[in-house]
């Protein structure tokens, strides 16, 4: 029973000390971005207890511009996902597509200010 109460306090402290946030990205909302590839564009981002991720709407691509209308960091056992909801700058789709790990400058988007979109 130690060892498990041990455990848990382990990761409530890693949780807490390693939780990343929004403003360390470089895009935030209002900015237009375009994905690095063909990305899979969804209802809704993974709910944070199961996981589960809304259905496919449709496509983002690349070399087209997409403005940020909302964003989320989903906590997951391997560190946590950033996702940004997406509105498409010429006909007004709207979703989600997964950006990246939330720890890392990296991500599945470029802006268009340092890009043309």
């Amino acid at each position: 029973m130690r060892g498990r109460t041990e455990f848990a306090v382990i990761l409530l402290a890693l949780f807490i000390c390693c939780k990343p946030t929004a403003s360390s990205f470089a895009q935030g909302l209002g900015d237009v971005v375009s994905p690095k590839g063909q990305l899979p564009l969804r209802e809704a981002p993974p709910d944070a207890f199961t996981g589960v991720k809304g259905d496919s709407i449709g496509t983002v691509e690349p070399n087209k511009g997409y403005r940020i209308i909302d964003q989320k960091n989903i906590s997951t056992i391997f560190g946590g996902e950033r996702w940004l909801r997406l509105e498409d700058t010429t006909s007004a789709q709207k979703g989600w597509i997964y950006s990246g790990p939330s720890n890392s400058k990296e991500q599945n988007v470029i802006s268009c200010v340092t890009s043309k979109c």
